[in-house]
């Protein structure tokens, strides 16, 4: 019998995958299930397990709202992915170790406090 130390919400939310072992990336994942130690993620990338990766999952995209991450993969399987082109995905498990709210506004809201040029969102820690 398997025992969870959390429950699992079943969220299909966007994530980003934003470093891997401190090396930055841009990897675009989706949750599968989401508890209070980690997440469940459908990734086509081929992580590592005890890799350690930073991700942000998209709360509320239309309020530009994510979770900041760090956590480690603890296990990976690999899966059919859900489109028929019968591409295989790899499902991570991810430890959340660390989270932090971050609200990303347009830099269109801010046009006096953004320099001239810059295209990076301001960001605002929660």
């Amino acid at each position: 019998m398997e025992r969870r130390l959390s429950p699992r919400y079943h969220l299909q939310l966007g994530v980003r995958i934003v470093a891997v072992d401190n090396d930055p990336v841009n990897i675009s994942a989706r949750t599968c299930n989401i508890s209070r130690n980690g997440v469940l993620l459908h990734c086509p990338a081929d992580l590592v397990v005890g890799q350690n990766i930073d991700y942000l999952i998209d709360l509320y995209p239309d309020r530009h709202l994510q979770v900041r991450c760090k956590g480690k993969v603890v296990r990976w399987v690999t899966i059919p992915s859900c489109p028929p082109e019968h591409k295989l995905e790899c499902a991570i498990a991810v430890t959340m170790e660390t989270y932090q709210c971050v609200r990303e506004f347009p830099e269109f809201l801010f046009d006096q406090q953004v320099q001239e040029g810059s295209s990076a969102p301001v960001r605002a820690y929660i």
